[in-house]
């Protein structure tokens, strides 16, 4: 009986050490799959800041790329609307001096029609000092009178126009 109570006991103690290896088991398996888990928690935190980080980045190159278009479209604008006001200013400074050529080709065809031929040919013979007085009296600056028969000095004539302008 002694010998069976010492079997028994030896099973006894066997059955112990094998629950306190499944227990062992359980365990490593249980701290094993919790690890796991931080792990898989860990790595998905990382992935999830990742792909925030990658959308961050696309918004602001798309942001970026919206100003630039933004900023080039505001240049393109100006830079249209600056050459269609400087083509207007040309186009009104050739319409003024075209409409003060007109008119001042209009005034000298009303006067050269008012004098007459007769007067026209009176005018050129006459001297140079009755030309500028007749000139000066029509209200003509910087014309001259030529018949063809005197010289003119052009020189002179510069020179003449030029002390007027100061």
């Amino acid at each position: 009986m002694q010998l069976e109570d010492i079997k028994n006991n030896i099973d006894e103690q066997e059955k112990v050490i094998e629950l306190i290896n499944f227990e062992n088991k359980c365990a490593a398996v249980r701290a094993t799959g919790s690890q796991k888990a931080q792990g898989n928690a860990m790595a998905e935190r990382i992935k999830i800041k990742g792909e925030a980080a990658l959308k961050k980045a696309q918004l602001e190159v798309d942001a970026m790329k919206v100003k630039e278009e933004y900023e080039y479209e505001l240049k393109k604008n100006r830079y249209e609307y600056m050459e269609k006001k400087a083509k207007e200013n040309n186009d009104n400074e050739i319409k003024y001096k075209t409409d003060i050529s007109n008119v001042e080709i209009d005034k000298i065809k009303r006067i050269v029609t008012a004098l007459g031929p007769e007067t026209m040919v009176s005018m050129a013979k006459a001297g140079p000092e009755a030309q500028a007085e007749l000139l000066k009296g029509l209200g003509l600056k910087g014309y001259m009178i030529v018949d063809g028969k005197n010289p003119v000095n052009l020189l002179g004539l510069a020179n003449g126009m030029m002390e007027e302008k100061k």
